[in-house]
Order: C-alpha cells, then structure tokens, then sequence
C-alpha cells in the first residue's frame, strides 16, 4: 500500500507539473498585442498586429510593424525624443500643411485621441491600438477602427482611384444576403466604414418614366438593416456617395452634394453646382486636404470646404463632364471629360496640363504612383487604355481594348479593364496579358480587385457577378436575382463584397458562409488546452491502471 501511495503520489506531482506546462503554452498563445494602423490621408490604410513585450513603447511597436509590413519608416532622435517620418517617402508638407500625426485608441470611448506624448514616450502594454495619420492639421480621424479595419469611403477605393483592396480576400463568393431597399434602381456603388454602409437609390419610376418618388441616400448596418435614409433630390443617379470624417456627402442627378451625419443622417450642409440642366453630378466625389472635390455636368469642377459647405474655387475643365471622377495625388488632380481629354489641375484649381486621348473618357483617372502614371480608358469604337506620365500629360503608350466607359484598376501584374465583352489584363509596358470573355452585354461598372481576385458586374438582361484571378482563370459567377440590369463596381468592407442592381437590390457576399461574420482577429476561436485535456486522461488512465495492479496483487 505505501509504494502504491508513492507511485500515486508521483504521478499528482506529474500531473501539477503537466497542468503548469500547459498553462505557460495557453498564456504564450494569449500574448498581448497591440494593433498598428498607418492611415496614409487618402483612402489608403495598412495594419499589422504586434507582440508587446515588456518595457516596449508605442515607437517600437511602430518599427515593428512597419517591419512587418514592409513600410519604409525613417526617423530621427533628438532631445526632444524620437521624430517619426518619412513614411512611406511622404513627409511633412509645407505647402498643404500634411504630417505624420501620432494618435492612440481610447476602447473605452471606442474612437480615437491624439496622443499629447510623443511615441517613444508612451508605454505599449496597456495600448488596444496606435496610430499615424497623415492629414493636415484639423484633419478627421481614420476612418479605419481596430474593430471595422478596412473601410471602403469612395468610388474607386483612394484618392487616387486604385479600385483594388491589397490586403482582402474572399474565395468563391457566396451571397449572405440580398436586401431590397424598394426606391427604384440602384447604379452607384456601396461605400461603408465602422459598421454602416451607404447607397444612393434612383426613385421609382412612373410608366412615362417620370418619377414617381425621390431620390434617397440609404444607411444599412451590415445585417441589411435600414439605419435611416434621407431625399437626396431626383435624377438618374449614378454617383457614388463620399465617406469622409463623420459625414457621408451624397452627389445628385439634381446637380447639388448633400452632406449628412454619418451616423445619425442629420444635414450638415447642402453645396449647388448649378449643373441640374446638364445631367447634374455623375462624377463621384473625393477628399483632400480638408476639401471636397468634384466634377459636375456643366464641365465645372469644384472644391468646396468640407466644414462648411463653402466652396474654394471652381474651372471650367470642358463643355461636359459625365461620370469621370477625380483622382488626386501629390497636390495634383486629374479628370477626364466628354471631349476625350485628360487635364491635370494644381490643388489650387490653376491648370497644369491637358491630354486628347479620344473618344469619350467617362471612366476615372487611375493613378500608378509607383511608375508615375496616369491611366485612363475611353469609349467609342476606338476606345483605348492609355498611359499619361504623370507631371507632363505625354503619353507613354496607348493600346486599343475596345470603347469602355468602365474606369481601370491596378492589380499586383497590371491594370484590369472592362469592356462590354471582356475583362482585360495589361502590364505596364501596354501589352495585352489575357482577356476574359463576359459575352454580348451592354458594359458594366468597373472591375474591382480584392487580393489575387478581379471581379466584375455584368449589365445585361439577367446580370451576373464574375470572379477571376490575376491569370484570367473563371473562380465563379453569381447571377443577381430577380434579374435586372447592373451598373456597379464591386467594392470590399470588412470582409464583404457588396454589388447592386437596377432591381433596387444590395448583395452582400462573402467566402461560402451562411452566417453574417465579419472576418477579424477578434473573431478567432479561443484555442482549446488540448494538451492539458490530453494530459490528464494520461494521468487517468495510468491511476486506474495502478490501482487495477495494485488490487490484483494484494
């Protein structure tokens, strides 16, 4: 009986020490981290996910995660502590007023502050989130959150009309649900930050095609749910609504931007560009600097104080202007117009330059700022994609894709466009990759690309979703129902691709789930101890198996 209690004795120390070791694996797995977001002022936003160790401060967190991201971060010390900045080649900027600012996450007010210390100053262990934004002085927030990551705020992604979310993805898209806002066709794109979403529906129409009601902006939660929704004039509209700060500013058919509260759609102010007689806004809206910019059917463009409403300066650009929207980088906007020309205008609105490049260019400027080009599609029978070097408007290359009032997006290989027939794949020397075939439709929205994925809306009787990868391989089409007509580019928020249809119909889709789940590190799984569980059926077994021996030889 002694040597029995020894043996059992043992194998309860065993068990503590097992117990011990399998607690120090689950609290290594439970590491603290803290999330880094780099907000670039533009639409642009990168976020990695740090380990915090001991006596690590909110600027090695930084390094860390630039590291992590592949950023190039500089920086300085001084007396005065560590100075953060070029990131990214962009530094302090003394002509529009744009740094790098430092601000922290408050979880228990969900938003964030600026921080009052510098970086290096700022413990990292009790940091949810930190920050470094790049605006001007009195600029918004992020529109990003460590809970809703990547917000889509505009037509085409950025300022700079990318149409691409590099860190997405979603494989095999399968619809979650369809929501039938009941207010006419629906040709704009969705736009969505922080939970909420926003669409511009048409007004229903009267047999004379008349309308019989107005138009409206819609706010949905990511359920589908109608949050509110607010007249926004009447119209053909076309025109994707602009997320910027705590506003979501509405572009109408009737020529007028309606500015509401993002989150309560309150009227914050109303701006007229005296357009309603010439097909009034088709042009998409984006932000700078504090500024709202866009283009209007008269073949004016404005920037208006995003505040107040006021407007900054208006030009004449061309006679008429239909839904090409701006692109801005570096101070630099680009526009197209109905006269087949692309013009650059300084952030002041004095001219810069102007580039025939035929056709019609109802599609959206493109800017490849890594190869310091603008690109551009143009319809008619002779439509072509072309390549505008960015500071001089000369073109480097124009190639024939067929008329296309789709606007481009760049992907990792190249830039995708789409044609009533096609989706196509250039490289950046103009060269033809591969083209995918969509059949005889009328020309749809834009391509969109999310990860290694393009997709694509077809507009025809029955409209279909088509997915492809960067080779030009099918990876799946989902045919929008009821069937309708369809005009819009996808876009990506927080793990959805959202599509509308002319049958007044929202798509949410996402990789085959069947239940609403935003994809996010706080929706991973806890890891169940295994290890222990498998340790102390070990123990168990080895007791009863003790005691069976013991019994037997007494």
């Amino acid at each position: 009986m002694v040597s029995f209690m020894r043996f059992l004795a043992g194998l309860i120390v065993g068990m503590m020490v097992l117990a011990t070791f399998a607690g120090t694996v689950s609290a290594a797995e439970e590491e603290d981290t803290c999330a880094v977001l780099f907000d670039f002022g533009n639409g642009r936003v990168m976020w990695a996910d740090v380990p915090v160790t001991e006596d690590m401060n909110a600027f090695n967190v930084t390094a860390e995660a630039a590291d992590m991201l592949d950023i190039d971060l500089q920086y300085s010390e001084s007396t005065f502590g560590v100075m953060v900045g070029p990131i990214e080649g962009m530094d302090y900027n003394p002509a529009t007023g744009q740094f790098w600012g430092f601000i922290i996450w408050n979880s228990t007010t969900a938003r964030w502050e600026s921080s009052m210390s510098g970086a290096d100053a700022v413990p990292a262990d009790d940091l949810e989130a930190l920050a470094w934004k790049y605006d001007a002085w009195g600029g918004p927030m992020p529109l990003a959150t460590p809970e809703h990551r990547y917000p889509w705020a505009s037509f085409r992604y950025d300022a700079m009309n990318a149409g691409s979310q590099e860190f997405g993805n979603i494989d095999h898209p399968a619809l979650n649900w369809s929501k039938d806002l009941g207010n006419g066709a629906i040709s704009s794109s969705v736009i969505g930050a922080n939970g909420l979403l926003y669409v511009i529906t048409g007004g229903l129409l009267n047999e004379d095609w008349s309308f019989a009601s107005n138009s409206s902006l819609f706010c949905l939660d990511t359920t589908g749910k109608i949050v509110w929704n607010k007249d926004v004039g009447t119209g053909f509209q076309v025109a994707t609504p602009l997320l910027y700060g705590e506003m979501v500013i509405a572009p109408s058919a009737d020529g007028k931007l309606y500015a509401f509260d993002a989150a309560d759609g309150e009227e914050v102010w109303t701006f007229d560009t005296g357009s309603a007689s010439t097909f009034g806004i088709t042009s998409s809206p984006v932000a700078y600097v504090n500024s709202i910019i866009v283009a209007a059917g008269n073949g004016k463009m404005f920037s208006i104080n995003a505040a107040d409403g006021a407007e900054n300066w208006n030009v004449t650009v061309s006679q008429t202007i239909y839904s090409s929207s701006p692109a801005i980088h570096e101070g630099v906007i680009f526009i197209g117009d109905d006269s087949g020309n692309v013009s650059a205008y300084a952030d002041d609105g004095s001219y810069l330059w102007s580039t025939t490049v035929g056709g019609k260019v109802r599609a959206s400027p493109l800017v490849d700022a890594d190869n310091d080009r603008v690109i551009v599609t143009s319809s008619g029978a002779n439509g072509n994609m072309t390549a505008l070097n960015f500071t001089t408007g000369a073109i480097d290359w124009q190639t024939h894709i067929g008329g296309t009032s789709a606007s481009a997006a760049l992907s990792s290989v190249g830039y995708v466009a789409a044609t009533a027939t096609d989706i196509i794949m250039m490289d950046l020397d103009g060269d033809k990759l591969w083209n995918y075939s969509l059949g005889e439709t009328f020309g749809g929205g834009a391509p969109t690309v999310v990860g290694d994925t393009i997709f694509a809306v077809t507009n025809e009787e029955s409209s279909r979703l088509v997915a492809v990868d960067l080779t030009g391989k099918m990876v799946k089409e989902v045919v929008l129902e009821p069937a309708n007509y369809a005009m819009c580019a996808p876009t990506f928020i927080d793990g959805f691709l959202f599509v509308t249809s002319n049958n007044g119909y929202v798509y949410a889709l996402s990789t085959g789930s069947e239940e609403i789940i935003t994809p996010g590190p706080e929706d991973a799984p806890e890891e169940f101890p295994w290890l222990l569980l498998g340790g102390i059926a070990a123990v168990i077994f080895i007791v009863a198996v003790g005691l069976m021996y013991w019994r037997k030889k007494a």
